[in-house]
């Protein structure tokens, strides 16, 4: 009795395994695509709360992430220059605007010179030192006017040679930041050369410098 029972449960069970495989062998490609539709389904379902929390973001969060995105790119305020393989110049920096022109010095703002003439063995020029929020080209500028009151010999140069001469001495000064009364030296050599340089420019280079002196009208 008990063998005839062991043998029945045996072939029961033998058949039982035929027909699940023989379902799978089947029904195989169903069971592939119910796979793949669950999957489809749960990438749809993650994307959507993903999608609904950007959505439910308050005012507060969105500025603090904005925040901490300008920080981390960070932004370089730089000194533009003119091209001066073309000599036609491609941008003007803004310290040349006239909104930001120098303002006048009074002993109330700095107890140094503000521009000085020297002569010694070593250097013969001017030293000009910086009130606040000024650069180099602001130097430069002044530099060239005091030259040319102290010379007497600059009457043809025209706001766009000025342009051109002033530039000319920032890029072989430096472009940094300035401090206040922080100073830079501009020799006689170094102006005359720029001066000859600016009366070497064509019409059509001193056309493109027009865009440049047109920002700063102090300009005689």
């Amino acid at each position: 009795m008990d063998t005839n029972d062991s043998g029945f449960e045996g072939g029961e069970n033998e058949e039982r395994k035929g027909e699940i495989a023989d379902w799978f062998k089947t029904n195989w490609k169903m069971i592939l695509a119910t796979i793949v539709v669950i999957g489809i389904g749960v990438g749809v379902y993650a994307f959507y709360n993903n999608y609904q929390a950007e959505e439910t973001k308050t005012d507060e969060e969105i500025v603090l992430e904005e925040e901490a995105l300008g920080e981390s790119e960070g932004e370089l305020d730089e000194e533009a220059v003119i091209d001066e393989e073309n000599e036609t110049g491609e941008e003007y920096a803004e310290e040349n605007n006239e909104e930001n022109e120098e303002p006048e010095w009074t002993e109330e703002k700095t107890d140094g010179e503000i521009i000085s003439f020297e002569e010694n063995e070593e250097f013969k020029g001017y030293v000009v030192a910086a009130q606040k929020g000024e650069g180099i080209t602001h130097l430069a500028r002044r530099a060239l006017a005091e030259y040319a009151t102290d010379k007497g010999n600059c009457e043809d140069l025209t706001k766009e040679h000025k342009i051109y001469i002033e530039d000319y001495l920032q890029n072989r000064t430096g472009t940094e930041y300035l401090q206040l009364e922080e100073t830079r030296s501009f020799s006689e050599n170094l102006i005359e050369e720029a001066i000859d340089a600016s009366r070497t420019l064509g019409d059509k280079q001193l056309e493109n410098l027009e865009q440049f002196s047109e920002l700063v009208p102090s300009l005689a």
